[in-house]
């Protein structure tokens, strides 16, 4: 495809995909916010530390349970999306193998609860996690479904069942709150869920499952396991770099301060999916003009995109800022609300400095380069752990903040210099 026929592609397809996806995002943004809202006002900030200390070790586990699959998945659909039985095969031997390591994980984290939670020192984590653990099950299951939809570009359907998720979550939560349930079984709302959810993309993914190719199951399941071994370790850290800040908080901190962290730093993630919205669109076409080792058009795209999403998102990150106090009055009016605007602003400062290279940021992975992901996305946790490490003790929450803030910036660096060496790409 020449240059002028990937701009109208990217103007017409790209463009109302994005739009959906970002209409799925503010939904998912609301949600998230609502439901954090609702644990405060049905039981009270403790509940809320420990219902995000349970997420953060959930998330952190999830990686293990999908093992980079989802990867592989997302890369080698894009690549043969238009070859029908080699995308059967690819899904059907992608989920198999996510089923047996999620499996395994799912019974470990079950049992890793009461160690978490002392690690923590919260009781209630205990808890949350074993009522959580099914819901890792179809979690992983579910995270190679979504990357069908992706990798086909079915970016509305995508965005329907993005969407779909919060949504069952608060419903989930209302029964147990109606029914003055302990806190600590908010959790189970991760494995209800998933279980829904998991179903509902079956359905949609069901035509993609049974028309197999012969003679290329056993060879797809290798690929598999060796593309997402690579790209494993850079999956894990990525997620835990996301909850860095809660779990380190966390074990200097009390559930109390986790929770006036908590939810600051839910705006702050809700305000970096804006930036996810654009990665999982230009992830397809990324691995597409990759393979093709068209490089012109990739940098052409770059360059344009980064102009866009910087300006986007220093006009949205100035205004949530400025917004936040009255928003935090007209929720609560709380003290321990308004605290937590400084926190945000630090966080979405780091944001909009990384904001025009975050959609770029799996372009390793669309390379075929996912040990090399893994290199990247591991020095960039290194270094938030040790800015936390270094930062809570002396400034607490806004430590936290800060030192996520800056690695943010770290990750911009790291990009930048491995995708100029291994891709020959200067994003």
């Amino acid at each position: 495809m020449p240059l002028y026929g990937m701009k109208r592609a990217l103007g017409g397809k790209f463009q109302q995909d994005v739009l959906w996806n970002v209409a799925s995002l503010v939904l998912l943004g609301v949600s998230g916010i609502i439901f954090n809202i609702l644990i405060w006002k049905f039981y009270d900030t403790s509940a809320l530390g420990v219902f995000n200390q349970v997420f953060a070790a959930y998330t952190f586990f999830s990686q293990f349970a999908v093992t980079g699959l989802q990867f592989s998945t997302l890369k080698h659909i894009s690549e043969h999306a238009e070859e029908p039985r080699k995308c059967s095969t690819i899904l059907f031997s992608a989920l198999l193998l996510t089923g047996i390591f999620a499996s395994i994980v799912t019974a470990l984290f079950w049992l890793a609860g009461d160690a978490v939670g002392g690690l923590l020192g919260s009781p209630g984590v205990a808890v949350g996690i074993r009522l959580a653990a099914p819901g890792l099950f179809f979690f992983s299951l579910n995270k190679v479904l979504l990357a069908v939809f992706n990798g086909f570009r079915r970016m509305k359907l995508f965005a329907v069942m993005q969407a779909l998720r919060p949504l069952l979550m608060i419903t989930a939560f209302l029964e147990i709150a109606a029914t003055g349930a302990p806190s600590e079984n908010i959790a189970v709302v991760f494995t209800v869920s998933e279980l829904i959810l998991f179903l509902v993309c079956l359905l949609f993914a069901a035509e993609h499952l049974f028309i197999l190719e012969p003679g290329g199951f056993f060879q797809w399941l290798g690929k598999h396991f060796v593309f997402g071994f690579k790209s494993l370790l850079g999956g894990v850290l990525g997620t835990l770099n996301t909850r860095v800040d809660v779990l380190m908080l966390g074990y200097f901190s009390t559930d109390e301060v986790v929770g006036i962290y908590s939810f600051a730093a839910i705006l702050a993630e809700g305000f970096f999916q804006l930036l996810i919205v654009f990665m999982r669109n230009y992830n397809p076409i990324i691995t597409k003009l990759l393979s093709e080792n068209r490089i012109d058009e990739l940098i052409e795209m770059f360059r344009k995109g980064r102009k866009i999403v910087y300006l986007l998102m220093v006009v949205l990150g100035l205004l949530i800022v400025a917004v936040y106090p009255a928003g935090s009055w007209f929720i609560d009016n709380s003290e321990d609300f308004i605290s937590g605007w400084p926190i945000f602003a630090i966080l979405a400062a780091g944001i909009v400095l990384a904001s025009g290279y975050v959609p770029f940021g799996q372009i390793l992975l669309g390379g075929g380069k996912p040990g090399w992901h893994t290199i990247m996305i591991s020095s960039v946790v290194m270094f938030n752990i040790l800015a936390n490490l270094t930062l809570i003790p002396l400034i607490s929450t806004y430590g936290a903040a800060l030192a996520t803030a800056l690695a943010f910036v770290f990750s911009v660096v790291m990009l930048k210099a491995l995708s100029r060496l291994l891709l020959k790409v200067p994003i």
